[in-house]
């Protein structure tokens, strides 16, 4: 009625289609985050089909209504909302991103982070939390060598709408 529409994606803990995106491309070297951000991405590109307008039925689907691809916003929270903001500097069709408690990599830089503030340090990337590459845990001790950090992903969404809200 007030012209919203909400779309939620397989990328998060629960539903998780970026398993399939990283088997499907097995050179590519992204990870967990990154490849979450892909299928917000591949939704987006489903969602703007046609210049937004849905045919009748995709396989029984009902139509949906017409997209603004003028007016995309994304938002998620902590991991979901790394991968928000890591979506939103990869696909510029994204016109707003809402973080909340993205925390670091992302609103605080590694480099400024430590098991007190913010609680993400290099170590945190495992291959339990496949998050990140690998190679990150070997920066620590060292994040002032990083060739990239957080606020990097963040410039990436200028000049379009970002919020951060972290709080401890």
């Amino acid at each position: 009625q007030r012209g919203y529409m909400m779309v939620l994606y397989p990328g998060a803990d629960v539903r998780d289609a970026s398993g399939q995106f990283r088997a499907a491309f097995p050179t590519a070297t992204f990870r967990k985050i990154l490849a979450r951000a892909f299928v917000a991405s591949k939704v987006l590109d489903f969602m703007l089909a046609d210049g937004g307008r849905r045919p009748a039925a995709v396989q029984g689907m009902a139509p949906l209504p017409d997209v603004d691809g003028g007016r995309i916003a994304i938002t998620g929270h902590s991991r979901n909302g790394k991968q928000s903001i890591v979506a939103a500097a990869f696909d510029e069709r994204i016109t707003a991103v809402v973080g909340s408690s993205p925390g670091t990599p992302i609103a605080a830089p590694v480099r400024f982070s430590s098991p007190d503030f913010n609680g993400e340090t290099t170590t945190f990337v495992t291959p339990h939390r496949d998050w990140w590459l690998p190679s990150l845990h070997g920066y620590f001790g060292k994040e002032h060598t990083l060739p990239a950090d957080g606020h990097m992903i963040v410039a990436l969404v200028a000049p379009r709408h970002l919020m951060l809200a972290t709080a401890r």
